[in-house]
């Protein structure tokens, strides 16, 4: 493994970034054999083994394991990371159809180009392939009927005027009806009217907005069901403004060659080589604090007596951790404002890919995802990206809605992958067929695989705001930095940054927030094509929306361009 030094000169600001070059040979050494073995300490009363921790890193998915690569080449042995899985990545998770094939994720799958961050941290830093998908197109399902959304050549107006004829479906050539009701929507918000004072949640804000038929309407246009359940008006519109500010209505997606897993493993073998100490297989069950000022975390193997602590536990998993700190946390204000929103997602691989011999894919090209309320699948994504499409692989179902637990019970507590005989695989299919009727028949998948479901404690989740919030998702951010009384204790991972809750780009910026606000580490500003800032780059940056000396603008429609 070797490094490279690059100096960035953007405008007046001159960024030095260590680059590290990974081998494969090193990703299979220091993941697949390495697992840091039990300590020669003393025994605690209880049977635990006695740790010492500088650093303790609670957590490998990205938020634990970004922070494990940037603090390891620093503190080396003296940082610590314990995942309660035998396994890292958390809520990334990717699956191989067959030993030693490529992979396909069952949890997150892609990033969006706009996230400059995370984009330069996988192709600068960590070498990875970024594969664009082809073209994004979608197929609606509307009461009975198909119609075709992409970013340029949008015929959800002529769906609004033919299948919601009493609404105002506001044709001006330009923009789409949704784009218009959506931007009408946040300028409201950006005004500072106060939604959220009068209506206990979306749905009743959007019918006083735009009637019964508009509700339905943008429900229909909007893949996500979680939106559209009891959750926080003001929430779940930071979360919009937030997520759109820099990107398109349909943003440009780019997906690892390899899978999310790759950004993972990348970072944990750099950590690991720097001399980070990783025990998977460790839940942690209580976390209290040390007369001294330290804390004590409980894990089923270990006691750890660790001076700081970064905790990418999510609110899910707070359920059965014990001590006092945990006790604080799990009844402080802003935590018991987060609502974590349950996914079901089933990844299918074929023999084929069938789809494309339906009429409504020759029509159109190569279409990238399927959206239908009226069907428990919710969405399938179809990978028009090499390294997913070639493996003839789907994400099949995913669902945040009605359906979630008709999945849970399909699939079993604890299932991994199942055979294409099981109850599963019909309903997969069954809800295929109905999507796209006699113009295609739906095969069997050769083979499904979910993420495993413990109830209550080991589900996907996206985290929102409970209808009864009073506070912003910038204030829970900021109160997840320093929760406790006490010093070098904090919270990461896109749980707790819910302005970018549905991407791993919260879990970094979270983190990075953490890592220079505590640890004294710095950051490159980074400067998009228009020239404008990355929103969510260190505060030493210009702020978010300066520009600095340009190359060239997005091409892709910004939803604040519309704004007044």
């Amino acid at each position: 493994m070797g490094k490279i030094s690059l100096a960035l000169n953007i405008g007046n600001f001159v960024l030095i970034s260590t680059c590290v070059v990974i081998t494969s040979l090193t990703l299979a050494y220091y993941l697949e054999n390495y697992n840091e073995p039990a300590a020669a300490g003393n025994a605690t009363h209880d049977g635990k083994q006695s740790l010492e921790c500088s650093i303790l890193i609670i957590g490998s998915g990205f938020a634990g394991s970004f922070a494990a690569y940037k603090l390891a080449p620093i503190y080396n042995q003296s940082v610590c990371l314990v995942e309660r899985l035998n396994r890292d990545g958390g809520r990334i998770r990717d699956i191989s159809e067959y030993p030693g094939g490529p992979v396909f994720g069952v949890g997150a799958l892609r990033i969006k180009k706009e996230h400059l961050t995370i984009v330069d941290l996988a192709a600068r830093e960590l070498g990875m392939e970024l594969q664009p998908a082809a073209e994004d197109i979608e197929i609606l399902k509307v009461r009975g009927r198909h119609f075709f959304r992409k970013e340029h050549g949008n015929d959800t107006t002529r769906m609004c005027l033919e299948l919601f004829p009493t609404m105002n479906c506001r044709p001006d050539g330009k923009h789409s009806t949704e784009q218009l009701m959506l931007a009408e929507l946040l300028r409201l918000h950006a005004e500072g009217k106060h939604l959220a004072s009068v209506h206990p949640d979306l749905p009743t804000l959007l019918l006083e907005m735009f009637g019964d038929e508009g509700l339905a309407f943008l429900r229909e246009c909007v893949r996500y069901n979680s939106v559209f359940t009891s959750v926080s008006v003001h929430g779940i519109l930071d979360f919009f403004s937030e997520d759109l500010r820099a990107t398109s209505f349909d943003p440009k997606r780019l997906y690892p060659k390899g899978g999310m897993s790759e950004f993972i493993k990348r970072m944990l073998a750099v950590a690991v080589r720097s001399g980070l100490r990783i025990h998977r297989g460790e839940p942690v069950e209580r976390v209290a604090t040390n007369r001294d000022g330290s804390f004590q975390v409980d894990t089923k193997r270990y006691s750890i007596r660790a001076e700081k602590v970064l905790c990418s536990i999510d609110p899910l998993g707070f359920t059965n951790v014990q001590g006092d700190v945990a006790d604080r946390i799990k009844s402080s204000q802003q935590f018991r404002f987060i609502a974590p929103k349950t996914l079901a997602i089933v990844t299918a691989w074929w023999n084929e890919r069938w789809w494309e011999t339906s009429e409504l894919h020759l029509a159109r090209g190569e279409v990238s995802r399927l959206v239908s309320h009226a069907n428990c699948f919710n969405t399938m994504d179809i990978p028009t990206f090499p390294y997913g499409r070639d493996q003839n692989a789907t994400r099949a179902v995913y669902d945040d809605g009605a359906c979630v637990n008709t999945w849970r019970t399909l699939i079993g507590e604890g299932q991994d992958c199942e055979a294409s005989t099981s109850k599963l695989a019909d309903e997969v299919v069954n809800s295929l067929q109905h999507f796209y009727g006699p113009s295609v028949v739906v095969p069997r998948p050769r083979k499904l695989c979910v993420y495993p479901i413990v109830k209550g404690s080991r589900e996907l989740c996206q985290d929102i705001q409970h209808p009864t919030s009073t506070i912003t998702n910038k204030e829970i951010f900021e109160w997840s930095q320093h929760p406790l009384v006490e010093d070098n204790f904090a919270l990461i991972g896109e749980a707790y940054h819910l302005d970018f809750a549905a991407w791993c780009d919260g879990a970094m910026k979270s983190t990075m927030t953490v890592l220079m606000k505590y640890y004294n580490i710095t950051f490159p500003c980074i400067a998009g094509e228009d020239g404008a800032i990355d929103h969510g780059s260190p505060a030493s940056c210009p702020k978010s929306g300066q520009k600095i000396p340009p190359n060239k603008r997005f091409d892709s429609f910004n939803i604040h361009g519309i704004l007044p």
